[in-house]
């Protein structure tokens, strides 16, 4: 008896995990349209992560994010995209010309650190430079990047997404150019954000 129980129990947790996995998720429940413009094409074969390094929403969703894009990096292509929301663009600026450089990956979840976690502010342009260089980034060439003609443009770029996408809080993903993600009334933490947006990245590849 106690062996047809435990199989009974087994049976019953293979079947909530698949109920789990088989989900689905309702277009203006769990996720919107996003209205990006004819300009969303050109974002139809990625996921776009609007963050602010002064986010501590940001800086707990990218931590959540980075195991999930070693996942999906076979799907879809992952693009971060810095957003300003009327404040100083100093540090969406350093994101853009951190990129321009080519740094590596690790320097953006290093900023994110010291911000939240060593409780770091950088005022100035200086303050960054000198952070930067102590993590091997040549503080003449950051300078340098950093007023360069190809950053102002990403700067730009960074800004007109923000407002094609409507973005006025984060976390906030758009997927393939056509589907908003965010936390809200029916998507209750950032795990379930995730598990739409795996869900709406598997669904698109399929088609």
């Amino acid at each position: 008896m106690f062996v047809n129980c435990l199989k009974t129990m087994f049976l019953v947790l293979i079947l909530l995990v698949n109920s789990a996995h088989s989900k689905e998720y309702r277009l203006g429940y769990e996720y919107s349209n996003a209205y990006g413009g004819t300009d969303s094409q050109l974002d139809s074969e990625k996921v776009l992560e609007f963050f602010m390094y002064e986010s501590p929403h940001s800086f707990t969703f990218h931590s959540m994010l980075k195991s999930v894009k070693q996942e999906l990096s076979d799907h879809i292509r992952f693009e971060k995209v810095p957003v300003f929301l009327g404040r100083n663009p100093l540090l969406g600026r350093t994101y853009c010309t951190l990129v321009s450089m080519g740094a590596p990956e690790q320097l953006h979840d290093e900023i994110f650190t010291a911000i939240h976690r060593d409780k770091k502010r950088f005022r100035s342009l200086n303050d960054i430079a000198t952070f930067l260089a102590a993590k091997g980034v040549s503080r003449q060439a950051f300078m340098a990047t950093f007023n360069s003609h190809s950053v102002l443009l990403s700067l730009y770029s960074a800004k007109d997404k923000g407002a094609r996408y409507m973005v006025d809080r984060m976390p906030l993903v758009v997927v393939h150019g056509k589907y908003k993600v965010q936390p809200g009334y029916y998507v209750g933490d950032y795990e379930e954000m995730l598990d739409v947006m795996k869900y709406l990245i598997l669904n698109e590849t399929d088609k």
